[in-house]
């Protein structure tokens, strides 16, 4: 084929180029929003990677949620390469970038505090962000790629693996919840295990931490520092 027929087909195929990069940059943009401004605050999880990630973010708080979504999905591109059409492979390249991109640029604080509330409305943002996304003719990574390596390899069918991830990260979500919350009064139970010389070293009395004593109390009502000799 020749240079001239090349860059023909290629100014004709730019603006459909365009259309679905567009596609892919207005969904990652939503689903930004989104994850920003209402499932980070609240601590909440989401399905498929992004969810995978979330929970690393959550237990790694100093690592930024669109470098681990972005570092998780390599290894799902260097094995599916093969397995997905070069058209879809190419655009799904794209959308990995800019949905990690959106991410950490896209901060939006969304001012919706009941918590049911706030999980309609992240389903609905997240809902139309990943609509504009299947839209195009890519993806923006994680189970979409992996669903269809799957489906080539063993003719497992794409929901099905959506779902059984999506069970796979509640139920890490839920080992992670227990093995930091195992009792109602977590929080309490941690203050009253620090030494000490980490609490505040003069109280309202103005009496020395140090001479004060931990006294543990079951329920909800936290600890009390008691000194030596009192009842």
């Amino acid at each position: 084929m020749k240079a001239s027929q090349i860059l023909k087909n290629g100014i004709a195929a730019l603006p459909q180029v365009l259309w679905n990069l567009t596609l892919i940059a207005l969904g990652s943009a939503l689903c930004a929003v989104a994850l920003n401004g209402i499932l980070i605050p609240r601590q909440f999880l989401s399905g498929g990677f992004t969810g995978l990630s979330l929970i690393v973010h959550y237990l790694f708080p100093a690592f930024p949620l669109g470098a681990i979504y972005f570092l998780l999905n390599i290894p799902n591109y260097a094995f599916g390469w093969k397995y997905v059409g070069r058209r879809f492979f190419l655009y799904s390249i794209a959308g990995m970038i800019i949905f990690s991109a959106a991410i950490e640029a896209i901060h939006i604080s969304l001012p919706v505090y009941d918590y049911l509330l706030s999980a309609l409305l992240a389903g609905v943002i997240v809902g139309i962000g990943s609509g504009l996304i299947l839209k195009s003719l890519g993806s923006a990574g994680g189970t979409d790629i992996l669903s269809v390596i799957l489906l080539k390899l063993f003719s497992i069918r794409l929901g099905t693996t959506i779902l059984a991830f999506n069970v796979m990260i509640l139920a890490a979500a839920a080992a992670v919840v227990s093995g930091v919350e195992r009792t109602p009064n977590a929080r309490a139970e941690a203050v009253n295990r620090m030494p000490l010389h980490r609490v505040d070293r003069v109280l309202r009395t103005g009496v020395p931490a140090e001479e004060f004593r931990v006294v543990r109390e079951e329920g909800d009502r936290g600890l009390e520092l008691q000194r030596p000799g009192t009842q």
